[in-house]
């Protein structure tokens, strides 16, 4: 939809595009013609390929949390919580982080930001994943103690 709407967009002599990867608002940025239905396409889609797939993850850790509430041990349901909390951390970011360049106006924040927030969501988060979940893993937690200390376990709850 975004590749349509740019092919009636006029740009200015600048081609060098302030972003390290080619996004729609970026590239509206150097348009020299409206581009209120470009930001006004950008919002929308971003509403529905955002906030839906957000809203039922949401929901799927309130029916999570109602199920956990039912554990009778306090053990089994703060090691259920904290299985959930740093999932529920990344999934936080990503999301908001994807709002804050796609749901904003353009006129609120500047290229720069966008493309810090750009690395945060594309760089990373998906740097992270792995660290977050291996550290779940008394393995790697025994290793990272290891390596760092005196053979003390570090990150344990």
């Amino acid at each position: 939809m975004h590749t349509l709407l740019l092919t009636r967009v006029a740009f200015c002599a600048q081609t060098a595009i302030p972003h390290f990867y080619c996004d729609p608002s970026a590239l509206l940025k150097l348009a020299c013609s409206d581009t209120r239905l470009n930001e006004l396409m950008i919002i929308f889609l971003g509403l529905m390929f955002l906030t839906v797939p957000l809203m039922l993850i949401v929901f799927s850790y309130a029916r999570i949390s109602w199920a956990v509430f039912g554990i009778s041990s306090p053990e089994g349901r703060w090691k259920a919580f904290s299985t959930c909390a740093s999932h529920l951390t990344v999934v936080l970011l990503f999301y908001g982080s994807l709002m804050g360049v796609y749901l904003l106006p353009p006129s609120t924040h500047s290229t720069e930001r966008g493309s810090r927030a750009a690395v945060l969501y594309m760089v990373i988060i998906p740097m992270l994943n792995p660290f977050i979940y291996s550290l779940r893993n008394r393995d790697m937690k025994e290793a990272l103690g290891k390596l760092f200390g005196s053979g003390k376990t570090f990150f344990s709850p």
